[in-house]
């Protein structure tokens, strides 16, 4: 996969999985949701956070 290039949705990405840790799948797919992110790209991004693309500090480890 490329490096995102997108910093603002790499950002958002790190808030949902935050979200995700605290309050669960619901919250975090319906805070991506709402921000226009794809099911197909949400529900990825939360099941398998560590394959998600990269981009400066908008990593969570």
């Amino acid at each position: 996969m490329k490096p995102r290039r997108d910093y603002d949705t790499a950002k958002l990405i790190d808030a949902s999985i935050a979200v995700l840790r605290t309050r669960g799948m619901y919250v975090a797919a319906r805070m991506l949701s709402e921000q226009g992110i794809p099911f197909a790209t949400a529900q990825r991004v939360l099941r398998q956070p560590g394959l998600r693309r990269t981009y400066g500090d908008a990593v969570i480890h």
